[in-house]
This record gives C-alpha cells, sequence and structure tokens, in this order.
C-alpha cells in the first residue's frame, strides 16, 4: 500500500490521544548530511542558481518547496466535515558523484507542515488551538540513496534503499495525533552478472522494514498498531535487443513476518496481519518503440500463502502491466516537453490490518509545455479487495490539476487543486477531500 494513501482503518482504533513522535534523529541526520555534502565541495565549485553546485564529478543539488495548502476535509471524515489550512515547508537535496565505473546518489525532503487554523469540530473536547496543535506535523521525510560498482566489468553490485515517514490523516477528529503513521525501510541488491554486451542476469535480495501507528486508545501511551519484516531472493533477467528496447523477466520470494504492537494486542486479534509467504514472476517488453513512443508491458503471476488460510490465488494472482507515454512534444533545457501517458497495472499486497489486497489501478496524465506555463492533469482509479479477518471492496478515485509557471530556471510557482475520494462497501471509510495549493519550488 502506498505510504501516502494508507487505507482508513475501521473507527475502533481511530478516536483517542496520541503520543507524538517527532523523528528529530532523522531531521537531524538530514541537516548533518546535506552540511557534510556543501562542506565537500570547494568553494570555487559554487555556481549562479539553477546551475547546481558542482566538483569534478559531483553534484550537489538544494532545493526547497514553500506554500500554502487548503483541504476541504482534514479528518477523512465520511460525514460532518472539517477544513483547514496549513503553511508546507519542504527543503530537499540531492548528492551525486560517478564515473564510467563507479556511480553513487544520495537524496532526502523533509516536509513541515503548520496549520493556521481548523474549522470547528461539533463536540470536540479540544479547544482550537489543541486541534491545530494536533494536525501540526514536523516529521515527515523521504532519504534513499543508491550506489552502482563495476559497471562496466562481467560482475558488478547494484544496492538500493529508501527511508521514508508518512502520517496519512484519518477519521479521529478528537484525537492529539488524528494520523495513522507508517515507517517504511526498503533495502535491494544484486549482483549484475553481463555474460554479453546484451544480456544481463541479477540474482539479489531484499528486505524491508513496516511499522504502522495509529491514533492511540484511551489508557495507551504507544500507538504502534504493528510492525512487519519482509525479506527474500530476487532474480532478474534482461536482454537489451535493441538499443532502448529490452526483454525482461523478474521473480521473487517473499516471507512477511508480522509482530502485533500495543494497539493490536488489545484488539482480540481483530486488526491481525497473519504471517505469509508469497511468490510472484513476470515478464515483458520495455522500451522506446518509435521516437516518440514508450511502452513497457509484461504479465505474470503469483500466489499468497496465508498462516491463516484465505490464500491468495486464482485471478487476484493474475499481475499485468500496461504504461505507454507518448512524447508529444520533446522538451529540451529551456523548454518543458508536451507528453501523454496513459496506463494499467493488476498486483497485490500484503495489507497491515487484514491478510491482502488485490489492485487494479488505471492512470492517464497530459503535460504541457508552452513557454514558461507548464500546466498538467493526471487521473487516477484504483479498485482495492481486502481479504482476510476485514474484507472490502474499496475504490480510490485521483484527479490533480497543476498550473504550473517557471519564473526562472531556478524558481517556478504551481498554483493546483486536487480531488480524492475512498468509496467503500463499508461506510466509515469513505470520504472526499479536496486540496487547494499555491507552493513555490526554488532550486539552487
Amino acid at each position: 500500500m502506498s505510504s501516502c494513501d494508507a487505507p482508513q482503518l475501521p473507527e475502533l482504533t481511530q478516536r483517542s490521544p496520541a503520543h507524538r513522535s517527532h523523528g528529530w534523529l532523522v531531521q537531524a541526520a538530514c541537516v548533518l548530511g546535506c552540511t557534510a555534502a556543501m562542506g565537500a565541495l570547494s568553494p570555487s565549485a559554487l555556481a549562479a542558481p539553477g546551475d547546481h553546485i558542482r566538483a569534478g564529478d559531483a553534484t550537489f543539488v538544494p532545493g526547497l518547496d514553500f506554500g500554502g495548502e487548503y483541504r476541504t476535509n482534514l479528518y477523512r471524515a465520511e460525514a460532518d466535515t472539517t477544513g483547514g489550512a496549513n503553511l508546507r515547508i519542504a527543503p530537499r537535496a540531492t548528492f551525486s558523484v560517478g564515473g564510467e565505473d563507479h556511480e553513487f546518489s544520495f537524496g532526502g525532503v523533509w516536509e513541515l507542515r503548520k496549520f493556521l487554523f481548523v474549522e470547528e469540530v461539533v463536540g470536540s473536547t479540544l479547544t482550537s488551538a489543541e486541534r491545530v496543535a494536533s494536525l501540526d506535523r514536523f516529521n515527515d521525510f523521504g532519504l534513499n540513496a543508491s550506489t552502482t560498482l563495476f559497471k562496466r566489468e562481467v560482475v558488478g553490485l547494484e544496492l538500493s534503499d529508501s527511508l521514508n515517514l508518512r502520517n496519512n490523516s484519518t477519521d479521529a477528529e478528537f484525537s492529539e495525533a488524528p494520523f495513522t503513521t507508517q515507517l517504511r525501510n526498503n533495502l535491494t541488491g544484486g549482483l549484475r552478472i553481463s555474460p554479453g554486451p546484451a544480456l544481463s542476469i541479477t540474482p539479489g535480495g531484499k528486505w524491508s522494514y513496516d511499522q504502522y501507528r495509529v491514533p492511540s486508545r484511551p489508557g495507551f501511551e504507544d500507538r504502534v498498531l504493528n510492525s512487519r519484516n519482509a525479506y527474500g531472493p530476487t532474480l532478474g533477467a534482461k536482454w537489451s535487443f535493441l538499443p532502448r528496447t529490452a526483454v525482461y523477466a523478474n521473480a521473487d520470494y517473499t516471507l512477511n513476518s508480522w509482530t502485533a504492537g500495543p494497539v493490536q494486542e488489545a484488539s482480540d486479534g481483530l486488526f491481525q496481519a497473519p504471517g505469509s509467504q508469497f511468490i510472484r514472476a513476470m515478464t515483458g517488453i520495455d522500451g522506446r518503440f518509435t521516437n516518440k513512443l514508450f511502452l513497457n508491458i509484461g504479465a505474470g503471476y503469483g500466489v499468497g500463502l496465508y498462516e491463516s488460510g484465505n490464500n491468495l490465488s486464482g485471478l487476484d494472482g493474475l499481475l499485468a502491466k500496461v504504461q505507454g507515454r507518448y512524447q508529444i512534444v520533446e522538451g529540451t533545457e529551456d523548454q518543458a516537453g508536451t507528453s501523454f501517458t496513459l496506463g494499467y497495472e493488476k498486483t497485490f499486497r500484503d495489507s497491515f490490518f487484514t491478510n491482502s489486497v488485490a489492485i487494479n489501478r488505471g492512470y492517464t496524465g497530459l503535460g504541457v509545455g508552452i513557454g514558461n506555463f507548464v500546466p498538467s492533469v493526471q487521473y487516477e482509479v484504483r479498485a482495492e479487495g481486502y481479504d482476510g479477518a476485514i474484507a472490502r471492496n474499496d475504490i480510490v478515485n485521483k484527479l490533480s490539476l497543476n498550473a504550473g509557471y517557471r519564473i526562472q530556471n531556478w524558481a517556478s510557482i504551481t498554483p493546483g487543486v486536487s480531488w480524492q475520494q475512498r468509496a467503500s462497501n463499508q461506510d466509515n471509510v469513505e470520504y472526499d477531500d479536496v486540496n487547494i495549493r499555491l507552493l513555490a519550488n526554488f532550486t539552487y
């Protein structure tokens, strides 16, 4: 499940005061990492805004997003919605260094949201100031790092890791921390073996850790619902039969091991996520088929074997991916291009409050470059079928419209509006939310 759109939980775990996690260690690490990277570059490497900071093969790119947002349904409630506005500040940076044999990259973003006002909540035991403070969030972040070693050798090494924390507001307007919070670390790696210039085979492995927190219940200081370790071997192969087109095949085995937290232990197993084993394989073709058409078409199958039964198989195990992008107008360094995207994906995942979720996702988007004006529109519809102790069927709609304007090659403003809806056969998880925003983006 995407960290930025965790599904609504039934109300049992969602109306209570909560313990705050400020993530100050990670915030300090981000600051120290950026400072160290800047210190590693000599003063002569400094350039004009938009040219980045360069020294030899190293490039450091700091940036900042700043602006305001207004949401019509802060708590993602099915009825009696509450609106509010906040300031959003997001410093970000990337650092990369590499040559013909090796390359390394590191990046991060830290999101701070300070609320200006929150509308009244009928019957709330919290004051207006307490509601504002409960929605303030200063610990959302994302870090990622990757390295590719011995690129020109027969055997090379590929590693990547990402660490993210996301707070997703939920229907808990009486809580001092009305969020479902996900902390996720995902590590993958493999040995790339290239018997020839067109063929590569990559045996490897993966490990991920997820921790899920919900608004705490009375008498509980700890918000942890549960946590998961997922690990197993992977195998990938790719054969490039054209300069920019390749046939690929991927397979993996995943063992999902869940540990109950205090909230889970107090719920008498209602939201229990049992251990499972996933086996998946997919093959397809990916590349540039004409000067303007890019396609990724894949198909496969998988199974999910659960300790509690309710295994995932049959039609739910089918895997599919069809993604196309048509480059209507090529972009340049000074001018954004125009492209159209259309895609469909069928997959399944483990769920943090039941067994599994089968997903059918369709999406489309159009990005246009007209001088300094870069408007875009994206739409996604997702069907989610949950199975296990909690069974339900959801439809998620997302629509986003942005009217970006580039002031300089290093500065832009982006007015935008987006709508998100979750419809379900369980009324208490449904909601509609509209986000109206004006953001400024700066990249040195």
